[in-house]
């Protein structure tokens, strides 16, 4: 709903229908997909950065997303991340501790 509030009317049918699993997304469907399916992170970011974009390129794979290394949008030029080998078990923790965040 971008701020509006459809978003919650929808929620509070959905949960008048009896569904519990329902959820907002904070921030809305972009900041999401931004953030969770198609995060970017600048070439000089630090470490402690660089250990976050792991973590989130993991999520994004499992939504189907691109993690982009120095590119603001997804028009600019940007170097793809490959997958890592154990990123099984780090999407089932990344999924895990994203539900903190409502999505």
């Amino acid at each position: 709903s971008e701020g509006g509030t459809h978003a919650a009317q929808g929620w509070f049918f959905l949960r008048a229908l009896g569904y519990t699993h329902v959820y907002f997304l904070r921030g809305g469907l972009y900041e999401w997909l931004d953030q969770v399916v198609n995060p970017t992170i600048p070439e000089t970011a630090g470490e402690s950065a660089r250990k976050a974009f792991s973590r989130a390129s993991d999520l994004s794979r499992y939504f189907g997303g691109s993690p982009r290394i120095g590119a603001a949008r997804l028009t600019d030029p940007a170097i793809p991340i490959p997958a890592s080998r154990d990123s099984t078990s780090k999407v089932r923790t990344a999924v895990a501790n994203i539900r903190g965040r409502g999505c």
